[in-house]
């Protein structure tokens, strides 16, 4: 299976950038290079300048220049709608990278992490613009009682119609889609926290566990359990 650890060995390889992944305790879980000559900074600072950043409304990354060891660090949320998923850092970087460049490194290592938790919901991608809202709705909300009526009342459609649209554009239903974008979230705090499956059922918007596994194990063909076992060995 293809882990998070060969996504951060990859990134070293081809930008030769250290990354540091702190779960949602900010405790060190992984680093890469493991062998390298330690932490050039207190990233323990960093992660309180990005949690400070967050609950201010600023941007989800940090670009901090240091002034005692001139390097440059990046800091962002893996999810920023749940920052307490986790966090990364990417450096040292010299002071003359461009910060175009940090923020695409940025992008790849979110987007690496999508796939490879099977995250990616390219699939859903249209050009029709109620069904990329109602995506968007979903994705914004989906820890609500969210319905294909709220959606409907939300985008000002009439919800049959909104109905018959994501079913000629995907051929599933708008509840499906909720389940796919909620198993989805699941599989970061199954793989990156220490959260219970009882507690991250209610973090996705399920109101049982039980409902939680049975939609899980529908979409993913095994338990939250078994995945979270599986995806932390």
């Amino acid at each position: 299976m293809y882990s998070l650890e060969n996504i951060f060995k990859n990134f070293y390889y081809n930008y030769n950038i250290q990354i540091t992944l702190y779960d949602n305790y900010s405790n060190l879980k992984f680093f890469y290079p493991s062998k390298d000559n330690g932490l050039k900074y207190n990233n323990k600072y960093l992660l309180e300048l990005l949690k400070k950043n967050y609950l201010d409304n600023l941007n989800n990354y940090i670009i901090y220049n240091s002034t005692d060891n001139n390097y440059i660090y990046a800091s962002f949320y893996i999810d920023n709608k749940h920052p307490n998923i986790g966090a990364i850092i990417l450096g040292p970087f010299t002071k003359d990278i461009n910060i175009d460049n940090i923020e695409k490194m940025i992008n790849i290592i979110k987007e690496e992490i999508f796939i490879t938790l099977d995250l990616d919901l390219s699939y859903l991608k249209t050009s029709n613009k109620y069904i990329k809202s109602t995506i968007e709705y979903i994705n914004n909300n989906y820890e609500q009682n969210i319905t294909l009526k709220s959606i409907a009342e939300n985008l000002y459609i009439n919800k049959c119609y909104l109905c018959r649209l994501i079913q000629k554009e995907f051929s599933i239903t708008t509840s499906e889609i909720i389940s796919i974008i909620r198993i989805n979230k699941s599989k970061l705090f199954l793989k990156l926290t220490n959260y219970s499956v009882s507690e991250i059922s209610e973090l996705i918007g399920y109101k049982t566990q039980s409902h939680f596994t049975r939609q899980f194990k529908k979409i993913v063909g095994i338990t939250p359990s078994q995945f979270k076992t599986t995806n932390n060995q």
